[in-house]
């Protein structure tokens, strides 16, 4: 569809609710102001005391809403704001234009117009979530019941490529845009804020057809870069709770935490100390089903201590030994195969630098496997060990290990001996850090003490 007509009505639209930000003026550092299109500028906001020389400022109705799902309200839904428009271009409080758009803009290959730029960074929609999920944008119980119901569906790394809503250009009466934006607006009522959780998975189950702008918003000619985490706004995984704590205000009233942040002139290194903890492996943990998280059977609450222990060496090539023992006495309280296969499949994703070698427990396994002049490993992760197999096997899988940074953690179905644990403490080298974590077992119906033992170096 090629559009030849003049003087075609364009709308800019963003919105501003809540105080976590000023208002920024997408004209201020413009460079072309040429354009054949009738632009108006129009600004969605809750507030009465804003002024702009370059917005039409209009209220909103808030209907009982948090500002961060309202906000998305205008951005699913033009077609709700815009009746004599017949394009929209939505772009966040940030955005500042390098160039006007024109009627150029409006060319599209496909039979409406849904234009926006790909993501520059990420690929698909496990990344997203593993990203927003980690940033701390979101808080971790929602991520995990949208990406797990969204798991029905589609596998999230087959959803594909990432979309980026910061600039979204649209012929927003046009049906499929329509339905696209209603079903889009359900989802972030029902599910995240973080829109872009969203998206794709709705793009991909209604098969609408998109278009993208050249290059991505970091490089293009349309829009200057996006200073996310400019010092002058609250960032996304502002911790209403934690400002509250650290400030002893009331946690009743943590609602007003955002506003009175804002008003104290926030800067980044502040910013940094109220931003919400997430843990990326506990999100990938769950999305294994992994019995070692809160969320799932039968082990529960060990994903934090986990994270802890193996964050050090995401960002590197390392080689794993993964020792699975079968006890003399069979027991429920045992790690089994599903257990394992899902916490490695996790342990996988997270450290994709990683060189796993498997090893089913036999002395004849673990001695040929130790003995490779080849491989030194430097982590190990040992499955149902008693306290008898540690003491036999910790001083022979660290002989195996790079001696200068390493990881061995024994899984035991069983609280550890506190003898074992005495002798341990005065054997083990002075430069090793010893560490326990216990888990909450559903087969028990109880807290099992001390059965995880982690050591490093």
């Amino acid at each position: 569809m090629i559009i030849n007509n003049n003087k075609i009505k364009l709308v800019i639209y963003t919105t501003l609710l809540g105080n976590k930000e000023p208002l920024g003026n997408p004209l201020s550092e413009i460079q072309d102001t040429s354009t054949d299109l009738d632009i108006s500028y129009v600004c969605f906001t809750d507030s009465n005391s804003l002024t702009s020389d370059t917005w039409e400022l209009k209220p909103i109705n808030m209907y009982l809403l948090s500002a961060d799902k309202m906000c998305r309200q205008a951005k699913a839904l033009p077609h709700e704001f815009f009746p004599d428009h017949q394009y929209s271009l939505w772009i966040d409080n940030i955005v500042k234009l390098k160039r006007l758009p024109t009627s150029a803009d409006l060319n599209t290959p496909n039979k409406f117009l849904f234009k926006l730029f790909v993501h520059s960074g990420r690929s698909n929609l496990f990344e997203e979530a593993c990203a927003i999920h980690g940033l701390g944008y979101e808080t971790s119980e929602t991520v995990l019941n949208q990406m797990e119901h969204y798991s029905k569906f589609v596998n999230l790394s087959s959803v594909s490529p990432l979309s980026t809503t910061t600039v979204i250009i649209r012929e927003h009466h046009h049906p499929s845009v329509i339905e696209f934006g209603k079903t889009w607006w359900t989802q972030i009522l029902n599910f995240s804020k973080r829109d872009q959780l969203s998206f794709d998975f709705v793009r991909t189950q209604l098969n609408t057809v998109i278009d993208y702008f050249p290059g991505t918003k970091l490089d293009n000619d349309l829009v200057y870069p996006q200073e996310n985490f400019s010092s002058s706004r609250i960032l996304a995984n502002f911790d209403e709770r934690k400002y509250s704590y650290l400030h002893q205000i009331p946690q009743a009233q943590s609602s007003t935490a955002k506003e009175r942040y804002f008003n104290s002139q926030p800067d980044m290194q502040r910013s940094n100390l109220y931003a919400r903890r997430n843990s990326v492996f506990s999100l990938i943990l769950n999305l294994s089903n992994s019995g070692m998280t809160s969320r799932f059977s039968p082990r529960r609450g060990l994903d934090l201590f986990l994270d802890s222990k193996i964050s050090p060496f995401v960002n590197f090539t390392t080689n794993t030994l993964q020792v699975s023992n079968n006890p003399i006495i069979e027991s429920l309280l045992c790690f089994n195969d599903e257990e394992i296969k899902n916490f490695t499949k996790a342990y996988n994703i997270y450290l994709p630098k990683t060189n796993l070698t498997h090893v089913l427990y036999s002395l004849e396994n673990i001695n040929s496997t130790l003995e490779n002049p080849k491989i030194l490993f430097d982590i190990s992760l040992l499955f149902n060990f008693n306290s008898a197999d540690i003491l036999n096997f910790l001083f022979p899988i660290y002989s195996s290990m790079n001696p200068n940074k390493g990881l061995i953690i024994f899984f035991s179905y069983e609280s550890l001996d506190p003898s074992v644990i005495i002798k341990l403490s005065k054997i083990i080298p002075k430069d090793f850090h010893i560490s326990f974590s216990g888990f909450f077992n559903d087969i028990e119906n109880q807290y099992i003490d001390n059965s995880v033992i982690c050591f490093s170096w």
